[in-house]
């Protein structure tokens, strides 16, 4: 009868010693264990909490380096590798099952099956929706931000393997000389017989586009008229005070000889230059936030843009703020010039 050679062991220890720490303090955790674990068998390592299976293992594994001894991986010798050859020893030929999750935490589940993936030229598995498992072979890899899957397929094996239902969008562009409006009297006869697609021009994309955009601008616009209304506030308030706390002074300038009217432009000046101080401040903080604004939109979008400045709408909001403030000063300026000289004076 034939005699069959033993089969090499998957896993073998010769004297394996491994200890952490020197002097007086090392703690030998493996002191010259010798085993061998058999193929296509499983092996239990079994023993209480503190006697070295674990270190035993990641000794076994490649996970770390004995002090002595040897430890074998089939007939592959870990002590005389290095950290490069042990890396790849254990992406092609060990798997693990830790204690705990061990889990990467910038790696989403999907993304998980690329931290194992082969190296360039290695067979790749991918589960498809409609051809169950297909093996794909690496010959490219990409990572950084982009737009890109997290594989990328060949158009030929996308549509057999993923078989998609069909094109999500189609852009046409008509022939020279065409008319939009003819173009799209063809394109809507070809496509008459199908009620769920839509056609839409270029001009349609940029009216809804523009329609977004006024939205946006008309919430800008009723934050601004809330804001011209609470500075309308503030002013009036501060022109009051300061008409209260100059009482003895309008009186002793109409006593040398200001008139009711001096005075009051005098007020109605002072809040002119309040509020366009204030439109100014406003106007260079507001266009410059909008600026800053428009460059990241086209950086992100497509890189290109034309930056559009509404110099008529900003000279508009000038002439709102700078005729409201001076609206706000009607009222203290009329009752700083009524009030009586004497008795301004004598309540002073």
């Amino acid at each position: 009868m034939p005699v069959l050679a033993p089969a090499k062991p998957a896993a073998a220890a010769a004297d394996l010693v491994k200890c952490y720490g020197s002097g007086d303090t090392a703690v030998r955790a493996l002191d010259g264990v010798t085993a061998e674990f058999a193929s296509d068998a499983f092996t239990a390592i079994m023993g209480p909490s503190g006697s070295g299976k674990s270190t035993l293992m990641h000794c076994l594994a490649g996970l770390d380096t004995a002090t002595s001894g040897s430890a074998r991986i089939g007939g592959t010798e870990l002590g005389g590798l290095s950290d490069r050859e042990l890396t790849r020893l254990r992406r092609r030929r060990v798997g693990f099952v830790f204690q705990s999750f061990n889990l990467l935490p910038t790696v989403t589940a999907g993304q998980w099956p690329a931290v194992r993936c082969p190296r360039l030229g290695g067979m790749l598995t991918i589960a498809t929706p409609d051809a169950g498992l297909i093996r794909v072979r690496v010959i490219g890899e990409y990572t950084g931000d982009n737009p890109l899957p997290d594989v990328l397929l060949p158009a030929a094996s996308y549509l057999a393997d993923y078989r998609p239902a069909g094109a999500q969008a189609v852009y046409l562009n008509p022939a020279g000389g065409v008319r939009t409006a003819v173009s799209r009297a063809a394109v809507d006869r070809i496509l008459a017989s199908d009620p769920i697609l839509n056609v839409t021009t270029l001009a349609d994309y940029k009216s809804a586009l523009a329609s977004k955009v006024d939205q946006v601008l008309t919430l800008f616009s009723a934050l601004l008229g809330l804001s011209i209304l609470i500075a309308l506030m503030g002013i009036t308030n501060t022109l009051t005070l300061s008409v209260l706390e100059r009482t003895r002074e309008s009186a002793l300038l109409r006593a040398l000889g200001l008139t009711r009217g001096q005075l009051r432009g005098m007020l109605l000046a002072e809040a002119l230059l309040m509020a366009l101080l204030g439109v100014t401040l406003g106007v260079a903080l507001g266009a410059g936030f909008g600026l800053a604004m428009v460059h990241a939109f086209i950086k992100s979008a497509s890189g290109s843009g034309v930056v559009s400045i509404p110099y008529r709408q900003i000279a508009l909001y000038v002439l709102a703020g700078t005729g409201a403030g001076v609206l706000a000063a009607v009222r203290p300026a009329r009752r700083a010039a009524r009030t009586s000289i004497v008795a301004a004076m004598a309540d002073a």
